[in-house]
């Protein structure tokens, strides 16, 4: 059965979606920074999952391999439930505070993507990506 693969699946929107997709009957497999939430979360709805930093390059060929692993190389879907925002004023931010945003925001999504790409054209009829950020 093919897997939703989702990023920041441990809390907030990417844990509403996963535990929508479980109820759906759906295979998932989450991938976060935070590993006891993400634990507890994944045995609460019967999904496997991956902790990864979705900056890291290959935190996110990890996570990916696991998920395709489980989908018997497809994946279904692809949601990108990752962000960060720095509440400074922007007189105040650096270039590293952009950098850090854009890394998780922007790169992150983009490198999930990539990595997702070929299992999500092996899906049976639609394969779905979603970001949010």
């Amino acid at each position: 059965m093919p897997t939703t693969l989702i990023w920041g699946g441990g809390s907030g929107i990417g844990a509403a979606i996963a535990r929508r997709q479980r109820a759906l009957g759906n295979s998932v497999h989450l991938a976060a920074r935070n590993g006891d939430r993400l634990a507890a979360f994944a045995a609460e709805i019967g999904a496997t999952y991956t902790v990864a930093d979705a900056t890291q390059p290959e935190d996110i060929a990890r996570a990916t391999a696991a998920a395709l692993q489980q989908g018997e190389g497809a994946l279904q879907a692809l949601v990108y439930s990752v962000g960060t925002i720095n509440l400074k004023p922007l007189g105040r931010l650096s270039l590293g505070d952009f950098e850090t945003d854009m890394r998780a925001n922007a790169f992150g999504a983009a490198l999930a993507t990539q990595a997702a790409v070929a299992g999500l054209r092996k899906a049976e009829g639609t394969a779905s990506i979603l970001f949010f950020s």
